[in-house]
This record gives structure tokens, C-alpha cells and sequence, in this order.
């Protein structure tokens, strides 16, 4: 009886080790490092193309490309570029809508894709426009996280907006 005892016991203990093993996280990920970062963008696009699908005029199935410089706010020197497809999808007035964009941020050290959809007169709300950051090559490898988009007192001598995105990198 006590073998029997003894070999259970052994038996409840290597059951344990092993579930504690599987589910304790594990110390050796690394956590991934937070990155803030700001761009002034001075609404000037540098090249757009807007193409009108029928009907004419602003309607469902139109869309845009776009490239517009991005800025340091702190030296006002260019900082990048920001390449941007907007697709429309419904019209809620005569200026208002619903669209879906996605676009890269090239920067020297790597690009940053991001996403969203919404209207166009969030982008004019006090909180700002939101968008996702869904990925990155080069230094931004693999991140995620947010961005917005805010009006912005004038900077570098010009009116426009500031774009913040808070990064999550992996390295």
C-alpha cells in the first residue's frame, strides 16, 4: 500500500512540474519596446490622383492616390514620405463619407503600413482620426499599434496636421 501511496504522490508531483513547465510564461520573450512618433504634415500634397468612377461628381467608387511629404514638427526638414489609396464607399452628404485607406509611411530606417476607415469629417473631430499601424519592414519590423491624425497649430511656418503614431516594435 505505501508503494502504491508513493508512486501516486510521484505521479502528482511530475503532473504538476509539467503543467506549471506548459503554462508559466516564458522568461526569455522579450517585451516589446514602446516608440512615439510625431510628423507634421503641411497638407500640401505633393501628388494626388483622383480618379471619379460613374456617376460623376462624389460617389461610391471613387478613389484617390496620394503621396504628401512628412515633416520633423521640431526642424521642419522632411522626415518622409506618406503614400495613401483611399477607396470611397457611401456618401452621407454632400461633402461627407465613408472611406477605407491604407497606406505606407517611408522613413530612411524602414516603412510603416497603416489602415482604417471612417468618415471624412472625423478627420476634423476634436479627438482626431484614428488609424492602425498593421505592420513595418526594416526598423519598424513587425509593428503594430495606433496613430491619429490632429489639427495643428501652424508648424514650420505653415498650417496642417500632426500625425503621432505609438508603436509596439519586436526585436
Amino acid at each position: 500500500m505505501t508503494k502504491v501511496k508513493a508512486l501516486f504522490g510521484a505521479g502528482v508531483l511530475l503532473a504538476s512540474v509539467l503543467v506549471a513547465t506548459l503554462v508559466a510564461p516564458a522568461t526569455s520573450q522579450v517585451e516589446p519596446e514602446r516608440v512615439t512618433l510625431t510628423f507634421f504634415d503641411p497638407r500640401s500634397t505633393e501628388h494626388e490622383k483622383e480618379i471619379d468612377e460613374k456617376p460623376a461628381g462624389f460617389s461610391p467608387g471613387d478613389w484617390a492616390l496620394i503621396r504628401e511629404k512628412q515633416l520633423n514638427p521640431e526642424t521642419c526638414e522632411t522626415a518622409g514620405q506618406l503614400l495613401l489609396y483611399f477607396a470611397f464607399i457611401e456618401t452621407t452628404g454632400k461633402q461627407d463619407g465613408y472611406a477605407r485607406f491604407n497606406g505606407d509611411l517611408l522613413l530612411a530606417d524602414g516603412k510603416i503600413s497603416i489602415q482604417s476607415a471612417g468618415k471624412f469629417s472625423e478627420f476634423e473631430s476634436e479627438g482626431g482620426f484614428k488609424f492602425s499601424v498593421v505592420g513595418g519592414t526594416g526598423a519598424y519590423k513587425d509593428a503594430s499599434g495606433e496613430g491619429s491624425v490632429t489639427a495643428s497649430e501652424p508648424t514650420c511656418e505653415k498650417k496642417g496636421d500632426l500625425i503621432t503614431l505609438d508603436l509596439l516594435l519586436q526585436h
